[in-house]
């Protein structure tokens, strides 16, 4: 958590969230018991494949309410984080 205190605005703003969870993670595993700290992992993990299916829907949705009215408006074209996830799956397969 030291890390993350020590932060400026635009690192954390950087941040993703899987190094938000393994730093959280991190954190609780200093000052709970074993058998606690399994608990919180699979809550952890849990939440983590909750966002992954639910998240990206409720995004997509969203974009489609903000901007129904337009013509030919695409996801792809307005979302900087689908952009950028594009673009490094396209520089991965070079």
């Amino acid at each position: 958590m030291q890390r993350f205190v020590n932060m400026t605005e635009e690192e954390k703003d950087e941040l993703v969230c899987d190094e938000v969870f393994a730093m959280y993670l991190r954190h609780v595993s200093k000052i709970v018991n074993e058998n606690y700290y399994r608990t919180v992992i699979r809550f952890v993990l849990l939440y983590r494949q909750c966002l992954n299916e639910c998240g990206w829907g409720k995004r997509r949705e969203h974009f489609e309410k903000a901007y129904s009215g337009e013509e030919g408006c695409c996801i792809d074209e307005k979302d900087e984080v689908i952009k950028r996830l594009k673009a490094a799956e396209q520089l991965e397969e070079q």
